[in-house]
């Protein structure tokens, strides 16, 4: 069955009436984790007002009253911010906005700011608490993410300056489709499916449809060259159609949750303020250059930086997959109302 308009237009009218399961899934995800590690995916429901605390049933009457007409639920394009759900392909109508911070640079904004950052750090810490996690980690700890390149010495004035990383780009997108293989093991990497520029892992609905998601792997790189440890920016849910030709792939939009959505602090977002922090605390991260032999030098990346980096990213991923669980499933059901006997 070829996706076109009157698949897109049959996806409406489900999405609307299954939509109070997903309501319900999403609402007892929530409450069943409320005082784990989990708690930092709630923190877009904090008031950011002192005392800055997280309160379940001001969350849960947040949930259940902010979208008072799910009639208003539409498919569009992608918005310009394509990890916002504000601007996504499904288009959920909220009409209790999340609340929002206060003014930039004020006294509550870095008393929000600082309660923000300790809150990931803190959820982070009990992340690893629990063995199967620290267990999780343990393949990647000794994966080194950097490239410490060996140069000649009439170089070295040039990589004194240098203060951005540099990535080993190949060990780092092992590492992130080793992340997506550890949690979202139901969708398999497709070579098939995948382009030059996006990766895709799907699950079989039909003969010739899959569902699944994407990301766009040559912006991964661009942003590692430029010294960013970065996971795409979106993944993308992905409908396929595969036939003789090119796969006809139809976006659906974000992999999130749109009450939970970004889980934590996106890798990106985390590098800056723990490099922060650690300067602030007067241990800041360093790169150190150390002589070869006559000839060459050698820069030597910061362990704990990488390590630092690969801990947050497997605990971003771990909570990705947990929040967007119920998106999944929602989609996963309507998608196969439609394609399942086709």
């Amino acid at each position: 069955m070829k996706i076109n308009e009157n698949i897109i237009s049959q996806l409406r009218p489900r999405l609307i009436n299954a939509f109070p399961d997903f309501l319900k899934s999403s609402i007892e995800y929530l409450t069943n984790n409320f005082d784990t590690y989990s708690r930092v995916s709630f923190e877009n429901m904090l008031k950011k007002e002192p005392p800055y605390e997280l309160n379940l049933s001001e969350c849960l009457a947040f949930m259940s009253n902010s979208i008072a007409d799910i009639d208003q639920l539409n498919i569009k394009a992608m918005g310009r911010n394509e990890n916002n759900f504000s601007d996504n392909v499904i288009y959920f109508p909220f009409t209790s906005r999340f609340p929002e911070i206060t003014e930039w640079g004020t006294d509550k904004f870095w008393q929000y700011r600082h309660l923000r950052d300790d809150l990931d750090y803190a959820c982070e810490e009990a992340f690893y608490m629990h063995e199967v996690n620290q267990e999780k980690y343990e393949p990647f700890k000794a994966l080194n993410i950097f490239n410490d390149v060996v140069f000649e010495s009439e170089l070295l004035s040039k990589y004194e300056k240098k203060r951005d990383s540099l990535y080993n780009k190949k060990a780092w997108l092992n590492y992130l489709e080793d992340l997506l293989k550890l949690y979202f093991s139901e969708f398999k990497f497709s070579k098939e499916l995948s382009s030059k520029t996006h990766k895709r892992h799907v699950l079989e609905l039909s003969k010739d449809i899959s569902f699944g998601f994407e990301y766009h792997e040559i912006d991964v790189q661009y942003e590692l060259r430029k010294g960013t440890p970065i996971f795409p920016r979106a993944f993308n849910l992905v409908l396929i159609h595969q036939h003789s030709g090119t796969p006809e792939v139809l976006n659906l939009g974000i992999l999130g949750n749109p009450f939970f959505h970004p889980p934590c602090y996106p890798l990106t977002g985390f590098s800056a303020v723990d490099i922060d922090r650690k300067y602030k605390e007067g241990n800041p991260y360093r790169n150190n250059i150390v002589k070869v032999d006559e000839k060459h030098h050698q820069i030597i990346h910061s362990k704990l930086y990488g390590a630092n980096m690969k801990k947050h990213g497997l605990f971003y991923m771990d909570l990705l997959a947990a929040t967007s669980q119920p998106y999944i499933n929602y989609l996963r059901k309507v998608l196969e109302e439609i394609f399942g006997d086709k």
